[in-house]
């Protein structure tokens, strides 16, 4: 009994030691734990529990513009680029639960960083300059709903490749397009009337234009400089016009109104007028034959052909009108017909390159300053002596003159 007691005695020191040690080695690893800190510590989402999602910015970019009501309060005009920053810019139809219906005067002139630009159906207008030498713009998409391009308003769009104007478009105002160098294609809406001055002025990668069945009225200059234009055609409805041999012609007056580098003036009598600045400015034309079906080439008709270097005039043509080859300064060769009657004041001023040319018989009058700045030409007539129509001052440059002049 005793060695009983004495064995459980031992058993329960035993015990007891193992216990205490137990304690200290927790003890021990609780005094050596690391500090608890945001950085180790690993937080357990419970995926039951409600989470807060962070905020998400949906505001159209397009709102960064800088809007402001119509006189009525019925809508907005967008009059700036604001705080908006992207390349590719989507004028909105709405801002404040009203319509957008115009773009105002200069509202992004000179925003260089455009790249394209695409406004929204309903708005009716585009102001004047307001995308003016926006050097970036390669292409704009306009509405169905759009009226109304102010003056200027794509001027100087030097990377402006293509334009569709819409058919509500009846004008195409003064100097729209005017410098869009890169210009390659434009369409004309069916409903484009009018074309305005320099509309379209140095536009000088455009290759064709086709007008529509209602259009009615080019001004002169419309196409100024436009030295790749090659193809000039017309819907074949239109009750004015008509095109033939890349000429624009008005049916019933037989007036060629508009030409272009390709130009072969027909003729089979559908032309007996060579209109006024016809060929304005038409720097790729570098040679014109004048068929004989024509009678009369009016004021400014090649004014300015600056590369036109062989102008052939056969017999039919009575009269070229004032500053017709005005500064046409590469033209070297000029064939004057018999039928010839009258050369208007400065007809051929400014062409230094032509050397020779012969005034024939039957012409009875010829205006002041006919050739003018011509200092190198010498001017063969076939006449005796000055006609009394000639002006006093025709040759105000003192060129050579050589009178009863006859073929050698």
């Amino acid at each position: 009994m005793k060695r009983l007691l004495l064995l459980l005695s031992v058993m329960f020191v035993l015990l007891a030691a193992v216990s205490c040690a137990d304690t200290d080695t927790t003890a021990d690893r609780e005094t050596n734990a690391p500090a608890t800190t945001a950085e180790n510590v690993i937080t357990t989402t419970n995926f039951d529990e409600e989470t807060t999602a962070p905020a998400v910015t949906t505001e159209d970019p397009a709102l960064q513009l800088d809007f402001s009501l119509t006189n009525d309060g019925q809508g907005y005009i967008i009059v700036g680029i604001g705080s908006y920053s992207q390349s590719d810019l989507i004028i909105p139809a709405t801002y404040q639960d009203k319509p957008v219906v115009s773009i105002g005067n200069y509202a992004f002139t000179e925003c260089t960083s455009l790249s394209s630009v695409t406004v929204s159906e309903g708005i009716r207008e585009i102001g004047e300059l307001a995308f003016a030498y926006c050097e970036g713009l390669e292409r704009v998409i306009l509405p169905d709903t759009l009226m109304k391009i102010g003056t200027r308003a794509f001027e100087g769009c030097v990377s402006l490749e293509a334009v569709t104007l819409p058919d509500a478009l009846a004008e195409i105002e003064a100097s729209v397009f005017q410098g869009c160098i890169s210009l390659i294609e434009v369409t004309l809406g069916s409903g484009v009337v009018r074309i305005g001055k320099s509309a379209f002025g140095e536009c000088m990668s455009l290759g064709g234009i086709h007008f529509p069945k209602g259009f009615s009225e080019l001004d002169a200059t419309a196409f100024a400089g436009c030295i790749s234009l090659a193809a000039i055609t017309v819907d074949e409805s239109n009750p004015l016009y008509c095109s033939v041999g890349n000429c624009l012609i008005n049916r019933e007056s037989k007036t060629l109104v508009f030409g272009c580098k390709e130009s072969c003036i027909p003729d089979d009598g559908s032309v007996t007028v060579i209109g006024e600045d016809a060929f304005w400015e038409c720097g790729g034309l570098e040679q014109i034959t004048v068929p004989a079906t024509v009678e009369v080439i009016t004021d400014g008709a090649f004014f300015r052909c600056i590369n036109l270097k062989t102008v052939d005039i056969e017999e039919g043509v009575q009269s070229i009108g004032a500053f017709a080859f005005g500064d046409c300064e590469s033209l070297q060769s000029v064939t004057l017909p018999e039928s010839l009657s009258t050369i208007g004041t400065g007809t051929f001023a400014g062409c230094a390159a032509i050397a020779t040319i012969v005034i024939p018989e039957r012409v009875t009058e010829i205006g002041e300053d006919a050739f003018l700045a011509c200092s190198n030409l010498v001017i063969h007539c076939r006449a005796e002596s000055q006609p009394e129509g000639w002006n006093e001052a025709w040759n105000s440059t003192n060129c050579a003159v050589v009178w009863d002049w006859a073929d050698q």
